[in-house]
């Protein structure tokens, strides 16, 4: 949530102050899309793979019950039609499994689809759970699966034809900022460096999620090891590390209680990135049973 936001810096060109007209640039928006594209896929897989009650659209009969902190609903929820609890798993298995594909599709329809699905799903968990403040903060990335024109068109008629107005302006007024190559430049190669980055850093998700360590090893609100080796003359230059220790066998020693210890090179030094916290997994629970173990 505190990565992809910053695409949005200088969406003008660098060292300039952002144009009042100046949108967020593509790499900033997909890279909101991907998030709830691991949020909403995630946990409908985890779910699959974790119980069969999932498989038999029995989970929504005992998951209200069971759930670590209901809300004053919650009982009211949980006493409905046993139809209603299979219409929402079934429901569920849609959103989490389905619907988070329109968001790979370049196709506004699709995606605002999806947006609307995530919405009112992430709704209906705020009605009838109490995560405390996880739901509303996972309706952040749906947001971006709308364009303006679906934001203005909720508006009243009026409104719409005032903020119309505005936004007709202030794009005449951007158009006239002079904008140099250099610019252009720097600002288009920020973005491939982004995108290189969001790649790579999506790597262990893919695996994670969809590869070889997907099925009954999908891990969730996890980080992955992500480490860069640097050469050891540059780690040295840099004063990140001091020489190897290397130990010698106990049986050289003329002490066998003791280890001599003499001083080693090492041709490379690996950094792990994994404290950061940069793009990983997400989800309320590791799975969902029809017990849970508090």
């Amino acid at each position: 949530l505190l990565a992809a936001p910053c695409g949005c810096i200088g969406c003008h060109s660098p060292g300039s102050a952002l144009p009042a007209g100046a949108g967020p640039p593509t790499i900033a928006v997909w890279a909101f899309r991907w998030m709830a594209f691991r949020i909403m896929l995630g946990a409908g897989l985890i779910k699959v793979r974790g119980a069969n009650c999932w498989a038999d659209l029995t989970a929504m009969c005992h998951h209200i019950e069971t759930q670590p902190i209901p809300n004053p609903l919650s009982r009211f929820f949980h006493n409905m039609h046993r139809h209603v609890h299979l219409f929402a798993t079934a429901a569920n298995h849609v959103i989490g499994l389905i619907a988070p594909w329109l968001l790979l599709v370049p196709w506004m329809p699709a995606q605002a689809a999806f947006g609307a699905a995530h919405i009112t799903f992430q709704f209906a968990l705020i009605l009838t759970g109490n995560l405390s403040f996880l739901n509303w903060l996972t309706i952040i990335p749906g947001l971006w699966s709308f364009d303006d024109a679906v934001w203005v068109g909720l508006l009243p008629p009026t409104a719409a034809r005032q903020v119309a107005h505005a936004i007709a302006k202030v794009s005449s007024d951007t158009s006239q900022i002079p904008v140099t190559y250099f610019g252009l430049w720097l600002v288009h190669c920020r973005n491939i460096a982004a995108f290189v980055i969001i790649m790579w850093l999506s790597m262990p998700v893919y695996k994670n999620l969809l590869g070889s360590r997907g099925g009954a090893r999908q891990r969730m609100n996890s980080a992955f090891e992500r480490k860069v080796v640097l050469p050891h003359r540059l780690a040295e230059l840099s004063h990140l590390v001091g020489p190897t220790l290397k130990h010698e066998d106990a049986q050289d020693c003329q002490q066998p209680a003791q280890k001599r210890v003499k001083l080693a090179g090492s041709s490379e030094i690996s950094i792990d990135l994994r404290s950061l916290r940069l793009l990983n997994t997400y989800g309320a629970f590791g799975s969902v049973n029809m017990e849970r173990d508090r």
